[in-house]
This record gives C-alpha cells, sequence and structure tokens, in this order.
C-alpha cells in the first residue's frame, strides 16, 4: 500500500511542477530502495520567477520492535524536514488521504527559494 501512496505522492507534485532530482538514481524504482539507516529520500526541486526551490522528503521505514525494514509497507509518513510537516499514510481512496495529500503539498508550494 505504502508504495501506491508513494506514487501519489510524486504523481501530486508533479502536476504542481515539482521534478524529481535523479542524480543518484539510475531507474524509476530505485526511488523506492531505502539507504543503509532505513529511510527513502527523494529531493524534489521546481523552477520559479523567484529562483529554484529544492525540499527533500523522507519516509522512514519502521521495522517490528525497533528492526530493520526495507519493505515499503513498513512506511506510515513522509516528512518534510525542513518545515517540519509530516503526511500521514492513510487508506488510499479516501477523504482523509486525498485531504492531507493536498495540504502537505500546499504546504510545500509556499517555500521559497533560497
Amino acid at each position: 500500500m505504502s508504495k501506491e501512496l508513494m506514487h501519489d505522492l510524486l504523481d501530486s507534485f508533479q502536476r504542481y511542477g515539482w521534478e524529481i532530482e535523479y542524480r543518484d538514481v539510475e531507474s524509476f524504482e530505485e526511488l523506492f530502495v531505502s539507504d543503509k539507516d532505513d529511510v527513502v529520500r527523494w529531493e524534489l526541486f521546481r523552477h520559479s520567477k523567484r529562483g529554484t526551490v529544492r525540499i527533500q522528503l523522507e519516509f522512514d521505514l519502521f521495522g517490528d520492535l525497533g528492526n530493520s525494514s526495507a519493505d515499503l509497507n513498513d512506511i506510515f509518513y513522509c516528512l518534510l524536514p525542513s518545515q517540519g510537516h509530516k503526511l500521514l499514510f492513510a487508506k488510499r481512496n479516501t477523504d482523509e488521504w486525498h485531504i492531507n495529500l493536498k495540504e502537505f503539498i500546499d504546504e510545500a508550494n509556499q517555500i521559497s527559494p533560497t
């Protein structure tokens, strides 16, 4: 389920003009592979009249009893660390998911270029 929610999130960001940074990724599927610290990280950017905005999204994997995990079903939220905003994963086709997803994207769209 989490992979589908991650696809929804990426699709929503792309609809608002965000692009994913592929510098260390050789294939699309590698976007769903965690680092050695059990975190999937995405670098996104968006060009605006005032400059380029760059953000990082983090998806923490929580294995049973604190063990390591590579299972995307162990992701419960997406974090925008620079802002402290968190998108909790919910059932995919619910109003809760769609409302929270839009609010999360709106928060990212408020970030100014640095």
